[in-house]
Formats: structure tokens, C-alpha cells, sequence
């Protein structure tokens, strides 16, 4: 059985963006937090980025 695609939207991508450049919490914590694969928050900070 397949699995299922999580499709995130732009105002949740950027708020946990923004949460990780704050540098409060580590990414660890921010996945954690978040429900979001440690790997996706660097993929979101880079987006908010660009």
C-alpha cells in the first residue's frame, strides 16, 4: 500500500521557517513540535530564502 503525501500549506511552510531561523529551538525540537521530518525543515528554511 502506498503512503500518503503530506501537502503543506505556504503559511504553515513559512511559519515553521521562520521559527527555525530564529535559531531558539533546535531542528530536532522544531519536528517535533512541528509533526515535520527533521530534512523538511532545511528544505522550508532554504525556500523562504530563495
Amino acid at each position: 500500500m502506498p503512503t500518503r503525501r503530506n501537502k503543506y500549506k505556504p503559511d504553515f511552510k513559512a511559519t515553521v521557517a521562520l521559527e527555525a531561523l530564529k535559531g531558539d529551538k533546535s531542528t530536532a525540537e522544531l519536528a517535533q513540535i512541528y509533526k515535520v521530518h527533521p530534512a523538511r525543515n532545511h528544505q522550508l528554511e532554504r525556500q523562504l530564502l530563495e
